[in-house]
């Protein structure tokens, strides 16, 4: 296997008439990743956009666009030209994922799918994906037993998963051509955090009801490790944690703390340490409030002013002064 990088490759809607759009874009996923045939339930209109980069025995795509369902069923799978995986998150919205049964993926969780298998994918909100597609081979390379990793989903509730999941939402092809790294060792990494999100359901249990911690910790650590989920809310925190609703709330009463205060707390403290660091500087503020789960730049402005005493502009001008 290689380590050369291939040609950037894109697509987009926006080059063609909007009555063309519907199969343009089938034909442009057919290309890059496998055959879909798309529904627009819930806009008139189909907008996407595709980058994509090969990494010797893997390929990177950032995929981004409009709401749509996309589907591959026995029609679409016997136009595949061979059988590959296909690794997909997405960077900022929820979304449904129908794989041998429905499962609901939140922003930042991870599922790994097999082109051979009937696949749908609900997005029901402007979304930003990465897809990452290799061939099963690669992937034995790394998990020998690849039944263990293919149809599962990794989310928050292991730290290598979480891991993984971070590695994967910064694979930009256009960044990795900039990248100061030979592009094996990038999938090189990305084999050892499949390798390691797999490594058994003990770390998982362990993660996920550690009870050493005292609740309130465990909360205000799960809150702080999902802040930057822009639809993040109490009851998911609750699941994670597999207490009600309710104790989460008794509990943090008897702090004399919200749910929404801490997590508004929670994002501020990421949005200061990238408006504080020059390894953003390339980023608007309102890009650091988007990345930190603000989705109104007015919003993130006066909430990071009533936490810090002024506004995100201000105290960056104030480090570059």
């Amino acid at each position: 296997m290689g380590n050369e990088l291939g040609q950037l490759q894109r697509w987009s809607t926006d080059l063609v008439p909007a009555t063309q759009r519907r199969e343009y874009f089938q034909a442009a996923t057919e290309s890059a990743i496998i055959p879909f045939q798309f529904e627009t339930p819930y806009s008139p209109d189909l907008s996407a956009k595709i980058e994509a980069l090969a990494l010797g025995p893997i390929t990177v795509m950032h995929v981004a666009g409009s709401p749509h369902i996309a589907r591959s069923t026995a029609a679409e799978i016997s136009r595949q030209r061979a059988r590959c995986l296909n690794l997909v998150l997405s960077r900022n919205v929820p979304w449904n994922l129908g794989y041998q049964s429905r499962v609901s993926m939140r922003p930042m969780d991870s599922f790994i799918t097999d082109s051979q298998q009937a696949l749908s994918l609900d997005i029901a909100f402007d979304y930003d994906f990465v897809n990452i597609g290799f061939d099963p081979q690669w992937l034995s390379e790394w998990v020998p037993q690849t039944g263990t990793v293919v149809g599962r989903q990794f989310g928050a509730d292991s730290r290598w998963a979480v891991a993984l999941n971070t590695f994967i939402a910064a694979l930009q092809p256009t960044a990795i051509l900039n990248a100061p790294l030979p592009p094996r060792l990038i999938v090189d990494q990305l084999g050892a955090l499949i390798l390691l999100a797999s490594s058994g359901p003990d770390q998982v249990a362990t993660h996920k009801h550690e009870t050493s911690k005292p609740l309130n910790e465990r909360i205000l650590d799960c809150i702080r490790s999902r802040c930057t989920e822009s639809t993040l809310v109490a009851p998911q925190v609750a699941a994670d944690l597999g207490i009600s609703v309710r104790s989460l709330h008794r509990v943090l009463a008897a702090q004399n703390e919200t749910f929404g205060f801490l997590l508004m707390k929670a994002r501020i403290d990421i949005a200061v340490r990238q408006l504080s660091s020059p390894a953003f500087n390339r980023l608007t503020v309102a890009a650091i409030g988007r990345r930190c789960g603000f989705t109104d730049d007015s919003h993130f402005t006066r909430v990071f002013r009533r936490h810090v005493g002024v506004t995100p502009l201000a105290l960056r001008r104030a480090r570059l002064a």
